[in-house]
């Protein structure tokens, strides 16, 4: 069952259209992200749902029922601003209680569901404190007890972990996946932020320019991209475009700038395998950490390349990074191809002995780590 539907959503300023023809479903008890870079739309169409901007055309269903017309009130939702939003002049016990009290609750019912909420968020003992005397984190937990605490049906999180240190996120974020799974709310979680969205989500809604991109589980939005956008937006990637010049079994080749790379479809779904055709215009994603680097051979050397093949050959290192645990950095290709790289440390002496930029290394693609796309929509 979906809690939320929205169909053919368009919010327009003037000539300017932020939410175009969007159509998405959000399940009952699922935490669902709008991702996407800055003016995508994520956020307006979160004020939206809260009642906050009226669409200009379009629907928004909320457990069934259209509340196009319902003032935020009305709307059985809490929200979690990015700037906690939370009285400066109030307790914690009289934040958290404040919605409770704009209905009319009894000192009972108050003075219990507080105590419960502060349980919940880790704050039993700051009932008595005042914002300021709060760090980012607990007010973040303050806003985030008092948006919960009138229960809602839905929870809407406005990019909730944006003004906290790098430390601060990771603790508050994996507290609230937490809190939402015991409460089994419906919850959609607003950012910009990649790592946060694949972490946290059951499901991830990729926004551009108004429209969605694509819908689906972290894995298969990292793994099985629609389009070149999402394939370059989420996590890091390579994004080379070419022509498929043969097709033989369950392989295409594809023709990019200087270089053909083999690129095997057996993970592609049906559909997509049935598609590729030859001159057919395709991209072609190759995550960093699925590029194999290793110093060149003694047998190698004068040599530019092993083969023509743009799945392998030798390179040089035109730039690197050694970050302790892992080096990245990029690999300049014979033919002109520059490409990222992620290498893991996974002995002591790969940590020990670090590759150094100007060097001469081998690397290998394997086929079946180079995904294939045919919807090219221009990355940004």
């Amino acid at each position: 069952m979906s809690d939320i539907v929205v169909e053919n959503l368009v919010k327009q300023f003037g000539s300017t259209t932020a939410v175009d023809q969007l159509n998405l479903e959000i399940k009952k008890g699922e935490m669902a992200a709008l991702l996407g870079p800055s003016g995508c739309g994520k956020t307006t169409l979160l004020r939206m749902l809260a009642g906050f901007e009226a669409p200009s055309s379009g629907t928004i269903r909320v457990n069934g029922k259209i509340v196009n017309d319902l003032p935020p009130q009305q709307r059985k939702i809490g929200i979690v601003f990015q700037d906690y939003a939370i009285f400066p002049t109030m307790t914690v016990f009289d934040n958290i209680a404040y919605g409770l009290r704009m209905k009319k609750a009894s000192k009972d019912e108050i003075d219990r569901s507080v105590m419960e909420y502060l349980g919940l968020v880790g704050l039993v003992g700051y009932e008595k404190r005042m914002p300021s005397q709060l760090s980012g984190g607990q007010q973040q937990r303050v806003a985030l007890a008092r948006a919960l605490i009138t229960k809602p049906e839905v929870l809407l999180l406005d990019e909730p972990l944006s003004n906290l240190d790098a430390a601060l996120r990771l603790r508050i974020r994996k507290e609230i996946r937490k809190i939402q799974q015991k409460l089994g709310i419906t919850a959609v979680f607003v950012t910009h932020d990649q790592e946060e969205a694949l972490s946290i989500a059951d499901r991830i809604f990729v926004m551009r320019r108004g429209k969605l991109m694509q819908a689906g589980t972290p894995t298969e939005i990292y793994t099985k991209p629609q389009n070149d956008f999402v394939a370059d937006f989420i996590g890091k990637s390579n994004i080379l475009y070419g022509k498929v010049v043969n097709i033989q079994n369950s392989s295409a080749f594809v023709q990019t700038k200087g270089a053909d790379f083999e690129v095997s479809l057996a993970e592609h779904n049906e559909n997509m395998r049935a598609s590729v055709a030859l001159n057919k215009d395709v991209w072609i994603s190759i995550r960093p950490h699925l590029i194999q680097i290793k110093p060149k051979s003694a047998k190698q050397e004068g040599k530019s390349s092993i083969s023509s093949s743009g799945n392998r050959g030798c390179a040089k290192l035109s730039y690197v990074e050694y970050l302790g645990n892992y080096t990245k950095g990029e690999i300049h290709l014979p033919a002109g191809i520059d490409l990222e790289f992620e290498q893991y440390h996974l002995d002591a002496e790969q940590q020990t002995q670090p590759l150094l930029r100007g060097q001469e290394v081998e690397y290998e693609i394997k086929p079946g780590n180079i995904y294939l796309g045919l919807d090219i929509k221009g990355i940004e």
